[in-house]
This record gives C-alpha cells, sequence and structure tokens, in this order.
C-alpha cells in the first residue's frame, strides 16, 4: 500500500468513526432507519416510545401478529383495525408515525446504496 491509499484509508477510517459518533450521540444505531430490518422487540420500542400511554395495551396485539419492522412498513388503518385499534384518532397518529418511518427507510436505502456505488 502506498502513501496515497493509506492516507485515503485512514480518512475513510476517519469519516466513519465521527458518523459512528454521531449516531451515538442521537441515541441511534447506524441502522437504526433500516425499519423493515426490525424485529418484533424493535418495533415495540418503537412504538412504546412514541406511543407510551398505549404501550400495555397494545404491547400483545403486535406479539400475537408478530408485527416486524417489514410489516409495519405496510400498514394501513384496515390492518390496525383488523389488530383491533378502534381509536381511530390512535390509528392515524399510529399512521403518521409509520409515514415517517417508511421516508426514513428509504432515505437509508438511498444513502446505503449510494455509498455502495461510490465504493
Amino acid at each position: 500500500m502506498n502513501s496515497i491509499d493509506f492516507e485515503i484509508t485512514n480518512s475513510k477510517e476517519k469519516i466513519q468513526e465521527n458518523k459512528d459518533s454521531e449516531n451515538c450521540q442521537l441515541g441511534q444505531s447506524s441502522n437504526s432507519y433500516a425499519v423493515n430490518k426490525w424485529t418484533v422487540d424493535k418495533v415495540l420500542e418503537w412504538f412504546n416510545r412514541k406511543f407510551p400511554s398505549y404501550y400495555e395495551s397494545c404491547k400483545d396485539l403486535f406479539v400475537l401478529n408478530q408485527i416486524t419492522g417489514e410489516a409495519l412498513l405496510e400498514f394501513n388503518s384496515r390492518s390496525l383495525s383488523s389488530m383491533n385499534i378502534m381509536d381511530k384518532n390512535l390509528r392515524e397518529q399510529i399512521l403518521f408515525e409509520i409515514a415517517i418511518l417508511r421516508i426514513r427507510n428509504e432515505y437509508e436505502f438511498i444513502r446505503r446504496f449510494r455509498a455502495q456505488s461510490t465504493n
């Protein structure tokens, strides 16, 4: 490895360290918005963070239906109703938060795709 290759490798490592440090400071893992990869437990963590007053009454519904991140991204009002989440206001709030997750998930996909294509 010549000195230029070494400098480029070092620079890439420092950039990644800075990104990892920023993510830790924000309380995010590097794949926190790869929602489609979330387990049921991760979905429950998200739900508890967003809807703490509804967590106890809804957590069993998410576990029973094995709602992963991939399934969460497919939710609509009908699917929430079929899970017996009957409060229309809560369904709308959940769908709003899921819309945000969809945007973040797409952004993460694009970011990773661009990073792979530049390497």
